[in-house]
């Protein structure tokens, strides 16, 4: 996908103002990966999934957002997930 210079300006200010200088020197190097690049095309669908039950007020606490990417980081959180 080729991004015009002014969205790639607009995703570069996001991700400075949302990670620290070492969480995106990790990421670089990951998204040059066959998985990395994978993740960040699946990324935009997943998103785009779940947008519609953020907006309609399915997380309306603040912080659920939060505990529920917790709990996908926790081991075991894929074979809870299917069962």
């Amino acid at each position: 996908m080729r991004w015009s210079r002014g969205l790639r300006r607009v995703v570069e200010l996001q991700l400075l103002e949302r990670f620290t200088d070492a969480e995106i020197v990790v990421l670089e190097p990951f998204y040059d990966t066959p998985e990395g690049r994978s993740l960040a095309r699946k990324g935009i669908t997943f998103t785009a999934a779940i947008r519609p039950m953020l907006e309609a007020g399915v997380v309306r606490k603040s912080g659920t957002a939060e505990i529920l990417m917790v709990s996908v980081a926790e081991p075991g959180w894929r074979r809870r997930m299917r069962s």
